[in-house]
């Protein structure tokens, strides 16, 4: 096991330093992609406040790498927790949009909108988050779909509250919306929801033990972030595009 671990750590961090070398690649031959992205935060009550603290700064350093006042990518932010079952899904004190995407192309701005974000505490309403996004938030004022790719970066520390809802809303995302998902899961989480919320795809899926690990998955989600391609039906990441162009091969 101690060996496993040593190959694993080994490949994390062979894989970031290359991954990192070519999104500076990309982005000295300006071939990034347009992207929408929206970041999904659990804030459910298992997060604790001082690892939301951690969330935020990992959530800055995320957009610092991929250059947000360049134009290539607009980010939202929308924390959740709780989902009240009368009320619609664009009225939701615990489904919450922190800030609205392309909100903010200046750097510092970005970081001061995300400073203020209030930690919530309640349950981990998943599947009602993410169709929120979906439903209102992909579809924005300043959405550029499909001139530009549309992502999403969930962050869960645990088991969803509605994990029957999933399937569908999973669903809906890639054939509906065209929206690429990727999960990344600390601590608590369920590997069988993060699997079925990424279409099984293991490029698009982090898994961590604590959320001091957050950072060494930066390089690798900007990199990813950077070659998105949907070469199939259900909206996947595939290898066989063209980074610089988006095109599928």
């Amino acid at each position: 096991m101690l060996f496993r671990n040593f190959v694993i750590f080994i490949a994390v961090v062979v894989s970031g330093i290359f991954s990192q070398e070519i999104f500076e690649d990309l982005k000295h031959e300006e071939c990034l992609l347009d992207i929408d992205l929206i970041i999904l935060l659990d804030g459910s009550h298992s997060v604790k406040l001082s690892n939301f603290n951690i969330v935020k700064e990992w959530v800055k350093q995320l957009a610092a790498g991929m250059h947000i006042g360049h134009g290539h990518i607009q980010i939202g932010v929308v924390q959740y927790s709780h989902w009240y079952h009368n009320r619609p899904l664009n009225n939701q004190r615990y489904i919450k949009t922190e800030i609205e995407l392309g909100e903010h192309m200046n750097k510092d701005d970005f970081d001061r909108a995300v400073d203020r974000i209030k930690y919530q505490g309640f349950k981990t309403y998943t599947a009602h988050a993410i169709n929120k996004t979906l439903e209102f938030d992909f579809l924005g004022p300043k959405n550029r779909y499909p001139d530009a790719k549309r992502a999403l970066i969930l962050l869960t520390d645990g088991k969803a509250t509605d994990s029957s809802y999933l399937p569908d809303v999973i669903q809906h995302a890639e054939r509906d919306r065209g929206v690429i998902i990727y999960a990344v899961g600390v601590g608590d989480f369920d590997s069988s929801e993060l699997q079925l919320i990424t279409h099984h795809h293991e490029n698009r899926e982090f898994e961590l033990e604590n959320f001091e690990d957050l950072d060494s998955i930066v390089n690798s989600l900007q990199f990813q972030l950077a070659t998105a391609c949907d070469c199939d039906l259900e909206g996947s990441i595939t290898e066989d595009c063209n980074p610089c162009s988006g095109e599928c091969t």
